[in-house]
């Protein structure tokens, strides 16, 4: 007897970082943060939108992210902000982070604890970067050295930065950095492997900055995935246990909470909203509150 196929999860943390209180401001991650969401959702994904982190609500941003997706096939994240490098290891930096008065670890957030906590061999992990890595942004304790881009990432996952460990990522002249906007033009491809996909990205990003932003990519995938597949959702794919969909789709007390900590569900989830209305109309009364 052929198993029932099932509705792939896609589930994505979107943080965009530019209204920083010590360092110098960002004019795009905000635009970028809030397009690359959109263009998630429209893909599919369950979207966790958020902007101008501090330390705290960043770190429980990834924490509550990182209990949500437990079930997910596919998890992305994507920052868009400052990043940093000090003794070999690569952070993404809070909008309170002040290199002055602040030790790196404490107030900084280690890119290998984000990969390691987020990535599952059973699924697609997807980790996206557009931040300089360099000591610019360090404090004045430990050795100035270039990092590499991350250790090998774990099975089933990929990483990429926006540009080379320890070069500058450029905002770009529009509403959204070189990378970004590039990253966005490719993801309208239908059907696009998502190694072809950065490949395009980098081609585009080089031409766009006179060769002066290469974006770096390590990856462990083992099979082919495309972000912007062209099959569409259909009702014999569709899990019948709204169980499942509770699990995974959050209950309004949830998504409250989720918003007070920083998080915002993106309201464009076209995918998801098309999936609860398929089986809501698959059970009989008394119909749950999320069918009413």
């Amino acid at each position: 007897m052929a198993q029932q196929a099932h509705a792939q999860t896609r589930m994505a943390l979107v943080i965009g970082n530019g209204a920083y209180e010590n360092l110098d401001k960002l004019r795009t991650p905000e635009n970028d943060a809030t397009t690359i969401g959109e263009t998630l959702s429209s893909l599919g994904f369950q979207v966790f939108l958020a902007t101008n982190l501090n330390n705290d609500r960043m770190r429980n941003a990834i924490s509550l992210f990182q209990k949500k997706v437990e079930f997910a096939d596919t998890v992305l994240v994507y920052f868009a902000g400052h990043g940093m490098q000090r003794d070999d290891e690569n952070f993404l930096i809070p909008t309170d982070y002040n290199p002055h008065l602040q030790s790196t670890n404490a107030s900084a957030i280690n890119i290998e604890t984000i990969v390691h906590e987020l990535s599952n061999r059973l699924r697609t992990n997807l980790f996206i970067f557009d931040a300089c890595f360099d000591d610019s942004n360090s404090n004045l304790i430990g050795n100035k050295t270039i990092a590499p881009p991350v250790n090998a990432p774990p099975m089933g996952s990929l990483i990429t930065f926006s540009t080379t460990i320890g070069k500058k990522a450029y905002d770009g002249i529009a509403n959204h950095s070189i990378f970004t906007g590039a990253l966005l033009d490719n993801m309208k491809i239908p059907d696009i492997d998502i190694e072809e996909l950065f490949r395009n990205t980098r081609r585009d990003v080089l031409v766009n900055s006179n060769n002066h932003q290469m974006p770096t990519t390590v990856s462990s995938l083992i099979t082919r995935f495309q972000l912007n597949a062209s099959q569409a959702l259909e009702n014999s794919a569709v899990d019948q246990s709204f169980m499942n969909l509770s699990e995974h789709g959050f209950s309004h007390k949830s998504v409250l909470r989720d918003m007070e900590n920083g998080l915002e569900i993106s309201a464009h989830d076209k995918a998801k909203q098309k999936l609860r209305k398929l089986l809501c109309a698959k059970l009989t009364s008394p119909l749950p509150p999320q069918c009413q």
